[in-house]
Formats: C-alpha cells, sequence, structure tokens
C-alpha cells in the first residue's frame, strides 16, 4: 500500500513539474506581450481605438495559444536498445542437408524418495521502499491553481445562467416604427443580420446580450423619457459592437481569467481592454451615422440623465453605460481622436460633464 501512495505522490509531482513549466512559460511570454500592449496603449496618444483593440486581441491570444498550447514538452523517453553485433567466427552456419538432427538424450536423474522430502519452508522477505517523498512547492501550487479554475469556472457558469434567466425576463418591443428604424440602422452599419429588439425593467442601460444570435435590451424608461435621437444613438453603439463581434472576442480575457486568476496584467488588462472597445464602438457609430462628435457625446449625456449601470458581466453583455473611473472619459477620447483618454484633459472637449450627470459612483452610459 505505501509502495502505491509512494509512486502515486512520486507521478503528481512529476505531473506538477510539467505543469509548472507550461504555466511559466506562458505567464513569461504572455505576459510580456500584454505588458507591451499596456505600456503602447498608454504612451502612445495617437494610436486608433481599433488598432488597440487588436493589440489587446493578439496579446490575450498569444497568452492562451502560443504560450500555453505550444510550449515545449519534456516527455521522459526509453533508453534506446543496446545491441551488440555477433561476430562472424561465433554464427553458427548450418548446411541445408542438416535439417534433421538426431534428439539428444537427457541422463536420468536420481529420484527422491518420499521419505527423503522434507518440507520447505518459504522465507518472505520485507518489500524494502525508499524513503517517502512528500508533495512538493509546485504540486501544491498545482492543487491550489485547480482549485481556482474550479472556482472560477463555477463563478463563469453562474454568470451564463444569469444572463439567461434575465432575457427570459424581456418582451419583445412591438413599436413596428422603432423596428423600422433599427433595420435600417443595420443596413446603414452594414450588419448582415438583424438583432431582436427588447425591453426589460430590469436593466438599467441598453445593452447587447448574446454572442451567436445577439439581443439588444432597453430599458423601458429609455423607451418613455429618451428622444429620438438618443435611442438612434444608442442603437447605432449596440450595432457597432454587432459588426465588431466584440462579444465573441470578450471571451479571450473571459478564459484568460479562469486559467490565470493569479496573473495581475490579466486583470489590469481587462479594463484597458473595454475602454479601447467602447471607445471604437463610438468611433464605427459616428462614422456610419454622419453626425458630428459633439452631437454624439450630446446624446449620449442625453441616456445618463436617464440611465444607471449594469451590471451584467461584460463578456457575455455589453452595455452604453461602462464604469469608468473619470465621467468625461469617452467624450474627451472621442473629441481628441481616440487617444488615450486619461491621459487628456477633459477642457480639450467641447462637451463636459460633472459626475452628477454620470449616475451613480461616476457609471458612465
Amino acid at each position: 500500500m505505501s509502495a502505491t501512495v509512494l509512486m502515486s505522490v512520486n507521478g503528481f509531482n512529476e505531473l506538477s513539474a510539467v505543469w509548472g513549466s507550461h504555466m511559466g512559460a506562458a505567464c513569461w511570454r504572455g505576459g510580456l506581450a500584454l505588458l507591451v500592449a499596456l505600456l503602447l496603449v498608454r504612451l502612445v496618444r495617437s494610436l486608433p481605438a481599433a488598432a488597440r483593440c487588436w493589440m489587446w486581441r493578439l496579446a490575450f491570444l498569444n497568452l492562451l495559444i502560443v504560450g500555453l498550447w505550444f510550449s515545449p514538452v519534456q516527455l521522459r523517453l526509453l533508453p534506446p536498445l543496446q545491441t551488440h553485433p555477433v561476430p562472424l567466427a561465433e554464427q553458427v552456419i548450418e548446411s541445408p542437408t542438416a535439417t534433421h538432427r538426431q534428439p539428444e538424450t537427457m541422463p536420468d536423474l536420481p529420484t527422491e524418495t518420499a521419505s527423503q522430502t522434507e518440507p520447505q519452508t518459504i522465507r518472505r522477505y520485507p518489500l524494502e521502499v525508499g524513503p517517502r517523498t512528500p508533495l512538493n512547492v509546485t504540486s501544491l501550487a498545482f492543487i491550489a491553481w485547480m482549485i481556482g479554475v474550479t472556482l472560477f469556472s463555477f463563478r463563469l457558469l453562474w454568470q451564463w445562467s444569469r444572463v439567461r434567466m434575465f432575457l427570459r425576463g424581456t418582451s419583445l418591443v412591438v413599436d413596428s416604427t422603432l423596428q423600422s428604424r433599427l433595420v435600417a440602422t443595420c443596413r446603414r452599419m452594414n450588419v448582415r443580420f438583424t438583432p431582436e429588439l427588447r425591453v426589460s425593467s430590469d436593466v438599467g442601460s441598453p445593452c447587447l446580450v448574446g454572442v451567436f444570435r445577439p439581443v439588444i435590451v432597453l430599458p423601458t424608461q429609455v423607451l418613455r423619457s429618451c428622444s429620438r435621437e438618443a435611442l438612434d444613438a444608442a442603437l447605432s453603439h449596440e450595432l457597432a459592437h454587432v459588426h465588431r463581434r466584440d462579444l465573441l472576442w470578450n471571451w479571450l480575457p473571459a478564459v484568460a481569467e479562469v486559467l490565470f486568476f493569479f496573473h495581475p496584467l490579466v486583470w489590469l488588462a481587462r479594463r484597458d481592454w473595454r475602454l479601447s472597445q467602447e471607445i471604437a464602438a463610438d468611433e464605427l457609430a459616428i462614422s456610419a451615422s454622419h453626425v458630428d462628435v459633439v452631437d454624439y457625446a450630446g446624446r449620449l449625456l442625453e441616456l445618463v440623465s436617464i440611465c444607471r449601470s449594469t451590471t451584467l458581466p461584460s463578456h457575455l453583455a455589453v452595455a452604453v453605460s461602462e464604469t469608468f473611473t473619470q465621467p468625461s472619459l469617452r467624450t474627451t477620447a472621442m473629441r481628441s481622436g481616440g487617444g488615450p483618454a486619461h491621459r487628456r484633459r477633459p477642457g480639450n472637449c467641447s462637451v463636459e460633464c460633472d459626475s452628477s450627470r454620470w449616475g451613480r459612483g461616476g457609471d458612465g452610459c
């Protein structure tokens, strides 16, 4: 029993060593890519938001694919078979005529009688087992990583079920005028299919939910209070996410958060990813709608006065209201040409807003 336990512990230590080499290579290569992307995003002010999004996508792809799956695997190979050539003098060559040989007779062995046989006792020697090898530090880290991956996987499943329950509580929009405006906006933004338009009183901001069959959900108070221009801006923003396939790409950081939950750069890059994604969607909506930046920002501010921040997970839903640390972050970035808004002065934007107009806790809509 102790030998079996020892073999299992040694095998687990070897498996943990392989995991440690893979994870170390992934953290080093992927972390370096995330760090380079973070520095470029924050230092190069003239970098467009769409280019920044692609930088984040490539950085996370490098973390998940190049760093983890294509790391060299050290396998224990069997030693080569040692073959010794037989000298020619020792080889026996039989002639074709000597195919039949006389069977050799074995000498008769003396037989023992029953009286001469004595019972023999079988001696059992104890199995010698080497020193017991405990779990090393790498094995303990592997166990902690498996526990963390399990917990974050359950968290991801819980968020998915929560979004499914949220969609079941929504209802279709029956306004034909609004549906026709949605179809016209899809054509203008080159969206191949028209998403479903739903309404709910449980959501605080217009949002896009779903990866393969996205659904636009509008709050009830937005339909009641917002102007037509503000509602068109919200639809254009969400359709820009559909055109860019942001919900599909958002699964890259979601999977990275499960596998690399301990990596600080993964969580730090997630915020800049979301900011670049929202600014890129705003730029696409502005260019497709042929409106001025100031007018578009004013429509967003009109939504702000009505909406509140949403709590749906970002990898399953993208909302017009995204939580940013500075109230005028997105309007400043749009006015300044897509550069890093956190380094720009709010005075560069002709549309100013204070914290009270950006909802609770400085959340933008």
